[in-house]
């Protein structure tokens, strides 16, 4: 039971362990991150830039690599950038790389050290690893009530895998309420696998403490279990639609329609049931609305109607639909492109904590794709 105590504790407390990063903190390391671009020329050439002792060209090289796979030459270059010039990106690389065991010969120990030194440099996501790596005792002692309280410390600053692993854990003692606000804050924040999971809880009709709900929960599905998850999400979604019981429901139900999951494929009727819950001030829903205008998804393309029903989903509270409506004023995609307000947006969005859109920013800066200096 000692699960079930920890997580009421955090109710109402914080432990000890937790590596205590705050949002004045992050926005404050993201400034100095941005000093590494703002204050030098964009990158054209990101080997000359590296081989000049740029960070940003270095990070660049860096990343590629890892894309690639080639994991061992990533991590020489995110230690480089780590150990000399305090890069919390490139020390939270260099955790996971050492935890995932995606780098050979060496101790877990140091994943968890690193993460360590992430988090206090600024790195929202290394905050949230520690409490992963806690919780699943890599590199350090297994310790689930520091790792509960860790992430929550980390989804407090916007960490959406913190908020979606101590959901997973209140969902387990039948604390759906608590869960679903979890989840509901990491979707807001981009996180699609959340948003999903906290439609499931509302259309098994979960209330607190509800025995019935979860009897086979599990945090890791197979492909085949999670097709037939989908199925069943769908077809529940759609009758909590159609009753009008949750607009959020109305946004599933179209995504299923626009896919053929659990449904038959109806590209007009995934519209109509996008525009039904963003109507009803559903965030989600107005930013696949705004997708579906985007793409031509059973409706007529219109990149400006795309632009606008972002920008509602923005104001709303869904905040990669901030992300979208900044990027399509910055690709000149709308009729009337605003760079100013692109990065007016934006930089609220990085200040309110979201920490995708704030590296997206510096990436933006780094290829002169926003003017930054």
């Amino acid at each position: 039971m000692k699960v079930v105590t920890v997580l009421l504790l955090l109710l109402g407390c914080t432990s000890k362990n937790v590596q205590p990063v705050s949002k004045v903190d992050v926005v404050e390391a993201k400034q100095s991150w941005w000093k590494l671009w703002k204050l030098e020329p964009p990158i054209k050439d990101p080997n000359k830039a590296c081989d000049d002792g740029r960070v940003a060209g270095c990070f660049w090289i860096g990343s590629a690599l890892e894309k690639r796979g080639e994991f061992d030459a990533a991590y020489e270059i995110f230690n480089d950038l780590c150990s000399k010039h305090e890069f919390a990106p490139a020390c939270y690389n260099q955790s996971i790389f050492v935890s995932r065991k995606l780098v050979k010969n060496i101790d877990a120990t140091l994943g968890y050290s690193l993460a360590v030194k992430a988090c206090q440099l600024g790195s929202i996501q290394a905050c949230g690893q520690i409490g992963y790596l806690k919780e699943n005792g890599i590199g350090t002692a297994l310790d689930i009530e520091s790792a509960a309280a860790q992430y929550k410390s980390a989804c407090d600053i916007g960490d959406v895998l913190a908020c979606n692993n101590l959901a997973y854990m209140f969902r387990k003692i039948k604390k759906h309420r608590s869960a679903s606000s979890l989840y509901r804050k990491a979707c807001s924040l981009g996180y699609l696998p959340s948003c999903y999971r906290e439609v499931w809880l509302k259309v098994q009709g979960c209330s607190e403490n509800s025995p019935e709900c979860d009897k086979q929960l599990t945090k890791v599905r197979t492909p085949e279990q999670d097709a037939i998850w989908r199925k069943k999400l769908v077809r529940l979604s759609k009758a909590y639609c159609d009753s009008n019981k949750s607009s959020t429901a109305c946004t599933v139900t179209g995504i299923g329609l626009a896919s053929g999951v659990g449904i038959d494929y109806d590209s007009e009727m995934a519209a109509e049931y996008a525009k039904k819950a963003c109507d009803t001030e559903d965030a989600w829903g107005c930013n696949e609305l705004g997708n579906y205008y985007r793409k031509g998804v059973g409706v007529v393309g219109d990149d400006d109607t795309a632009a606008a029903h972002y920008k509602k989903s923005c104001e709303l509270g869904f905040e990669i639909a901030c992300r979208d409506y900044a990027t399509m004023h910055l690709n000149k995609d709308v009729s009337n492109p605003d760079v100013k307000e692109a990065k007016k947006v934006l930089s609220s969005a990085c200040q309110r904590g979201v920490n995708a859109i704030c590296e997206d920013m510096i990436y933006m800066c780094s290829a002169d794709v926003m003017p930054c200096r």
